[in-house]
């Protein structure tokens, strides 16, 4: 079959540094309209964090949760669950949640 494809003669119509010329003017056009795309998601993104109900939702978003895990992380030693099974990591996950709960309650009634 390869030898078959070898010897066919190509399309006339077929000119190759002109199919080049028109991939490569495809791929810049595709270039151009990510990058018009990106520009417009910046724009957008920024209308909403100066528009009131967007700072709104970005001023919720301040109170973040990382500090807990890199305390269970870090404090705890919790790297990796113990367990297998979508079902036994729920209930590790509970537990080492609860000693974190347990911990900062602890903590706040001094």
């Amino acid at each position: 079959m390869a030898e078959q494809a070898e010897s066919k003669q190509l399309p006339e119509q077929l000119d190759i540094p002109l199919e080049l010329e028109r991939r490569e003017q495809r791929l810049a056009a595709i270039a151009a309209a990510k990058a018009e795309i990106e520009a417009r998601a910046q724009a957008a993104n920024a209308h909403r964090l100066s528009a009131r109900a967007g700072k709104a939702i970005y001023a919720k978003r301040k109170s973040t949760v990382e500090t807990v895990f890199r305390i269970i992380k870090h404090v705890h030693g919790f790297r990796q669950f113990s367990l297998r099974g979508l079902r036994a990591v729920q209930d590790e996950w509970a537990l080492v949640c609860i000693g974190w709960n347990l911990k900062r309650l602890f903590a706040l009634q001094k």
